[in-house]
């Protein structure tokens, strides 16, 4: 009887623990939901001993927003390497962009710092990931921590 006793205290404090965290995920918008998926998402390919990162591309014009885009550290090869100044060293490495289940859809965002990488220990750049609505107050800011686990600030921080 006793063992059951403890049993069912230990299922009960596993269940308090986890909780607050999925009413969390349920209380998201669905850009935030999405977002987290992708977050998600680049840990377990980290995990898997892949180097990744988040940043923003700035190629639509804008200096200061623009589209997410994933990237994988890749081995260069001799064709892509010849494609540099014969006098700079050819890279080793080369940052590729990859395609994820979850895709992070819009141009207008901005990652503070400009890029966050993921790493194979499951960790990743803490970041300040900003959706840019056409007024300043329709920003949507999202932390993301060190563990990839994504939340909006209360209120507002800037």
């Amino acid at each position: 009887m006793f063992e059951l006793v403890v049993i069912v205290a230990i299922i009960g404090l596993a269940a308090a623990m986890a909780l607050p965290r999925s009413f969390a995920f349920l209380s998201m918008d669905n850009t935030q939901r999405t977002l987290q998926r992708a977050v998600s998402e680049l840990s377990d390919l980290a995990l898997g001993g892949r180097e990744l990162r988040m940043r923003v591309d700035l190629a639509n014009g804008r200096a200061d927003r623009g589209r997410i885009v994933i990237e994988l550290l890749t081995r260069g090869d001799a064709a892509e390497e010849q494609q540099f100044l014969l006098a700079a060293p050819a890279p080793e490495f080369l940052w590729k962009p990859v395609a994820t289940r979850y895709r992070i859809e819009g141009s207008s965002w901005q990652l503070e710092p400009e890029i966050v990488y993921f790493h194979s220990d499951g960790t990743c750049t803490p970041a300040r990931i900003t959706l840019m609505g056409s007024r300043d107050d329709e920003n949507e800011t999202m932390l993301l921590t060190v563990t990839g686990f994504l939340f909006q600030p209360e209120e507002k921080l800037f």
